[in-house]
């Protein structure tokens, strides 16, 4: 979902919301372990910036964002 080669450039549906801050400090914490991510909950502000980046590098992969959950199982 992070890969920038990723087969399914594009065909992605991301969820806008908050909380997707933290899945991507997730998927920090085991790719980039040197962030010291022990809590995805809880980043200090090295860490948030780095899930902000990445989330945004996201942004080429992802074809739509939506709200509500609904939305994601309807493709």
């Amino acid at each position: 979902m992070f890969d920038p080669s990723s087969p399914y450039k594009g065909k992605i549906v991301a969820y806008d919301s908050p909380i997707y801050i933290a899945d991507a400090a997730l998927y920090l914490m085991r790719h980039q372990p040197d962030l010291g991510i022990k809590n995805p909950y809880a980043l200090d502000q090295k860490q948030f910036q780095a899930s902000v980046d990445l989330l945004k590098q996201q942004r080429g992969l992802v074809s739509e964002y939506c709200r509500t959950t609904s939305r994601r199982r309807s493709r």
